[in-house]
């Protein structure tokens, strides 16, 4: 459902009849459960206001709760994004109330252009409705989840008691964190390539088991041995890949590279938009598992949409002015090396520019120390 403003929010979009009731506009408040406010109060704005802490200066970080130096108060609440009147504190009333037709995660705050940007997340519920087939013993297919996309709103609140949607994007991947330079939003979101077919193979999941079994066989009767010397590893590892190949060069590249579409709130409608291309998705020399670390840069109004990404699991993030910076531990990382070796405790580091219209993959590193945070 597309977002929809409670009470005085919106002009064009009634409430419910099972929404919140509409915000009162007589200066009924949150604090004490209506009593009115002065004139006085009512042209109050605090001294100072807080921002989010920030690890760098510049870089601002989301939250769930942000302030402007008006003294009004962005809340994310559930499914709900409010907008109070936080001072004086003990008289906060409501601006407006909006029901987002999803989770919300995270919002920005761009106070020089009085604009919001919240995402939020869909969670459709996914039901078995028949029996699973009875199937080989090595085969086990789990259900999915319809989407996993992350939802975007931007929107402009230069009247806190009538916010304005700008701008509405459907991301594919579960957003992790995000952080905001001047009017520049800096995304990242994770993604389980899973190509069609590949894990409903039974053929697929016969020889990876195979590869697995094999690879431990050897480790086991040669422990001082290279392992990527074993014929039987090579032999193993080479039915996989040409297995993997077969399957994945005959799919569409658009049914499993993640898409962007754009919102038409007023006719509930989506639109695909320029995204991430095969080219934006790198790979660097580290063996793991298909996670997709997806990099994406829009403007606070919703504009200039722009994307890269990196083949890996990493959970940790750093952001400069200049740079994005993901931190991946070898626990993620496949039980080989490259070289044949077992991987010892080290941490890859991956560099993205992102200074420009588009975040451009740089280059990456490796330390061998494992980092928690």
């Amino acid at each position: 459902p597309s977002p929809r403003t409670e009470g005085t929010g919106s002009e064009s979009s009634p409430p419910s009849a099972d929404a919140a009731p509409a915000p009162a506009t007589d200066g009924s408040n949150l604090a004490d459960g209506g009593s009115g406010s002065g004139a006085a109060d009512d042209a109050a704005t605090p001294g100072d206001v807080s921002d989010t802490n920030n690890q760098e200066q510049g870089v601002h970080e989301s939250d769930i709760v942000k302030a402007d130096d008006s003294g009004n108060v962005y809340i994310l609440t559930g499914r709900h994004f409010i907008i109070a009147d936080g001072f004086p504190p003990q008289n906060m009333s409501e601006h407006a109330r909006i029901d987002l037709g999803a989770r919300g995660l995270n919002l920005f705050l761009d106070k020089d252009n009085q604009r919001v940007i919240i995402l939020s997340r869909k969670d459709d519920p996914y039901y078995i409705a028949e029996p699973v087939p009875a199937a080989p013993e090595n085969l086990v297919v789990y259900p999915l989840p319809r989407s996993d996309y992350t939802v975007a709103l931007f929107y402009d609140v230069t009247n806190p008691g009538n916010p304005q949607l700008i701008d509405q994007f459907q991301l594919r991947g579960y957003f992790r964190e995000g952080r905001r330079i001047n009017d520049r939003l800096h995304l990242v979101s994770n993604h389980y390539l899973r190509p069609t077919g590949l894990f409903e193979d039974e053929q697929f999941w016969t020889l990876y088991n195979e590869f697995q079994n094999t690879l431990y066989q050897s480790r086991c009767s040669s422990p001082d041995t290279n392992i990527a010397d074993d014929p039987n590893v090579i032999t193993a590892q080479n039915n996989l890949i040409d297995k993997i190949t077969s399957i994945v060069s005959n799919l569409d590249p658009s049914t499993y590279v993640p898409d962007a579409l754009r919102v038409d709130a007023e006719n509930d409608t989506t639109q695909s938009v320029p995204y991430l291309a095969c080219t934006d998705i790198h790979f660097p020399e580290i063996n793991k598992s298909l996670g997709l670390q997806i990099i994406t840069s829009v403007n606070t109004d919703g504009t200039n949409l722009a994307a890269s990404a990196v083949v890996n699991n990493s959970y940790i993030t750093y952001v400069s002015q200049n740079n994005l910076y993901l931190a991946d531990t070898s626990r993620s990382w496949w039980r080989v090396m490259d070289d044949g070796s077992w991987p010892q405790s080290q941490t890859a580091i991956y560099k993205f520019a992102i200074s420009g219209n588009a975040p451009e993959y740089v280059a990456t590193g490796r330390v061998a120390v494992s980092y928690t945070h």
